[in-house]
């Protein structure tokens, strides 16, 4: 089975016990709680008229990440439909936001690069929201979307982690997929990922492209847990 039909199935398998689901418990919409909608047409309205706010973070010296808001209200919300909802058409007015500030910051980016998912989470939604993300705003601006970074092993989810736990969690977590070399080595990547906390994943996922020969890494998410 070729990984394009794994996940197909994986992601039909999800969309049919989702409609089991709604017929036994009706969906609550996820930004408000309204009955039998995933997601209301007043939070959709809400989430596309809310504007955009660059929050841009200097994590070290070859990695730059500006995001588009605060992790808080509707915004947050749809983030959450998107990873645990199964609601990957929130990527589109997500991913629109991220091309939107993408254009405004002088940075030439040659490769769009989604932070992975390991292969066990992955099964476990169905698709990578990062890779979702990174193909909506390759498809608003023309750069490449490549999986140039692979997880090479499973870490504890960072939620309930502090600062140090997250970074010593994402310890060489990842590696260059050298076999896309010619979208790495030279190269000017932006990594692409839902939410900036501490900038541990990003920063392990630029270490990793930089020893590959990147020539520098920039970093974008939908939100930011802190302005500061």
């Amino acid at each position: 089975m070729t990984p394009q039909t794994s996940e197909a199935r994986s992601a039909g398998l999800l969309r049919i016990g989702n409609t089991l689901l709604d017929l036994i418990f009706p969906p609550r919409c996820t930004g408000c709680g309204k009955v039998d909608y995933r997601w209301c047409l007043t939070c959709q309205q809400t989430l596309e008229e809310t504007p955009v706010v660059i929050y841009q973070k200097q994590v070290s010296e070859q990695l730059q990440v500006a995001t588009t808001a605060l992790h808080s209200g509707i915004i947050q919300h749809a983030i959450h439909a998107l990873k645990y909802e199964n609601m990957r058409q929130m990527t589109h007015p997500l991913g629109k936001r991220m091309a939107d500030v993408l254009e405004t910051l002088n940075w030439r980016i040659d490769t769009i690069a989604p932070v992975p998912l390991h292969t066990t989470r992955f099964a476990e939604r169905g698709y990578n929201q990062a890779k979702e993300l990174g193909d909506r705003i390759a498809s608003l601006t023309s750069i490449p979307c490549i999986d140039v970074v692979l997880r090479q092993r499973a870490t504890r989810s960072q939620v309930t982690l502090n600062r140090e736990e997250r970074l010593m969690n994402m310890q060489e977590a990842f590696l260059a997929n050298t076999t896309h070399d010619d979208h790495i080595r030279g190269k000017t990547i932006l990594i692409v990922d839902d939410v900036f906390t501490t900038g541990a994943t990003l920063s392990e996922v630029s270490k990793a492209l930089l020893d590959a020969g990147a020539k520098t890494t920039h970093g974008l998410t939908i939100t930011t847990a802190s302005a500061s």
